[in-house]
């Protein structure tokens, strides 16, 4: 409540101006961050704004006290205390107050209980939703009899005088008016169905299916579709616990578990059945997160919800019995719902970001230990060759060394062959200096191989042993002319 609203009310010519009070000092607080004592003298305020009006100009002042069934903060809220700020109200001038159940907390017993207790009303075990059944009873009996009496009257001729022909019809009609009586008597019961008897306004029986007889005007009949499983669907909007609004769409599933009860206890049964409905879902969506109830916790609330309305209807004896519960659909306002839509993809992006990721980590980290592990082993084996290579040299050069002190000379000239043979293996050309000459001979061994390749390979017959010969006698023979031409020019 603010003066200013008031103030802006009463230009707006309203009728009827609703200030809000919350029975619960935390939400207030909270919300507008005032205490009950704050809230009541601004009450009082834009009380005596109102009456500086004309009496015909007044509008209608209605203190209207929320969360005052519970409270998603505080839980349950004292009862005395709603009737003391009622009190309250009405003391600082207001001409009505209304109780608001702001967070889906209220049952039918607490709000007939609570207002009984606000206006000094005793419950009295009235039907929670629909009051006594007032008038809806079964006829007086007496004044059924009377009728009765009337038309059975109206047979004997008036006022007793009459022919004998009138007097001998009495008993005829007599008989036929109870042959008919009873048989209206009669009626039957469908395999599914039960009916629940009333004698003289009282239960009297509960019956199944068959041929049954009850006496008209004394018993009445109502038949039930027992097996029967029955549904309605319903649709509104929440507030969470979080705070914020849904949307939910639900579909009851429900049957007839006790014929009597349901005829007899709730006037309505299928009225309370969605009033009482509507109350349990709003309990338990009040009680959970917004993903809760849109997302991961659907199935969840559908169940809690089924579990809180059967017991709702347990406790006002209605015989009916909550099979299911399916929630259609559960998404934010129309109004919200692009904005809500971007959290989600956001959300979802989220996820495959972070699933990318460890997809990565768990590709890539195992292949570098594999890589890892494979520089290891060939680091290692590595190291096993050159302690092992270093230990042949070794041995080899240890046995080297016995054989040369053995033999020196032979020893020292079998390595230098060993050595010339390994270097000049992989040499294709050989440049010889001759001993005492200034001449240098250059023997190209690859051109000399590929002529006796040229030469032989008309005849196919040489081997590879013959061309080395070959080669080699030609060489020595090459040599030996170099030689006896020196020593000839020498003499000269």
């Amino acid at each position: 409540p603010n003066l200013k609203g008031a103030e802006n009310a009463i230009k707006a010519d309203v009728h009827k101006l609703t200030i809000p009070l919350s029975v619960s000092e935390t939400h207030s607080l909270r919300n507008v961050n005032r205490t009950h004592e704050q809230m009541l003298d601004e009450v009082k305020s834009i009380v005596n704004l109102i009456r500086q009006l004309p009496v015909d100009e007044r509008p209608v002042i209605e203190g209207a006290l929320s969360t005052a069934f519970g409270c998603t903060i505080e839980g349950s809220v004292p009862e005395d205390r709603v009737v003391e700020l009622a009190e309250a109200l009405m003391e600082a001038g207001c001409d009505e107050v209304g109780l608001s159940d702001t967070t889906g907390y209220a049952n039918p017993v607490q709000v007939k209980r609570l207002i009984g207790k606000a206006w000094n009303e005793p419950g009295g075990g009235k039907d929670p939703w629909g009051g006594n059944r007032g008038n809806d009873g079964p006829p007086d009996i007496d004044e059924a009899l009377n009728k009765l009496k009337e038309k059975f009257a109206s047979f004997g001729g008036g006022s007793g005088g009459g022919s004998g022909a009138s007097k001998g019809l009495l008993p005829v009609a007599l008989l036929a008016l109870v042959v008919i009586w009873g048989l209206l008597g009669f009626y039957q019961v469908d395999e599914k169905e039960q009916a629940v008897v009333l004698r003289l306004g009282k239960y009297s029986d509960t019956v199944g299916s068959g041929l049954h007889w009850n006496p008209p005007a004394i018993d009445s009949v109502t038949t039930v579709r027992v097996t029967e499983e029955r549904q309605y669907s319903a649709r509104g909007l929440m507030l969470t616990q979080d705070e914020n609004i849904v949307e939910i769409s639900l579909t009851v599933q429900y049957n007839i578990a006790n014929a009597k009860d349901f005829v007899l206890s709730i006037k309505d049964p299928e009225t309370s059945l969605k009033q009482a409905t509507d109350s349990a879902l709003r309990h338990v969506v009040g009680s959970t997160g917004l993903d809760g109830v849109i997302s991961t916790g659907r199935e969840q609330v559908a169940v809690s919800t089924a579990e809180k309305l059967q017991d709702l209807l347990n406790v006002y004896s209605s015989g009916i019995n909550v099979v299911k519960i399916n929630i259609e659909e559960a998404r934010p306002p129309t109004e919200v719902k692009a904005a809500y839509d971007d959290v989600i993809k956001a959300r979802e992006d989220l996820e495959r970001l972070v699933n990318e990721a460890q997809a990565y980590s768990n590709g890539i980290i195992p292949e570098a230990r594999g890589e890892a592990q494979r520089l290891r082993e060939e680091a290692e084996g590595y190291l096993s060759q050159v302690v092992s290579k270093s230990q042949g040299e070794a041995k080899r050069f240890t046995t080297l060394l016995a054989e040369y002190k053995k033999a020196p000379e032979v020893t020292r000239e079998r390595l230098y062959i060993d050595a010339i043979e390994q270097v000049m293996s992989s040499s294709t050309k050989i440049l010889m200096d001759t001993e005492g000459g200034n001449n240098m001979l250059y023997l190209p061994l690859d051109k000399l191989v590929q002529q006796g390749n040229t030469a032989n390979l008309p005849r196919g017959s040489a081997s590879d042993s013959q061309m080395v010969d070959r080669i080699a006698n030609e060489v020595i023979e090459k040599l030996q002319r170099n030689s006896n031409q020196i020593q000839s020019e020498r003499r000269r």
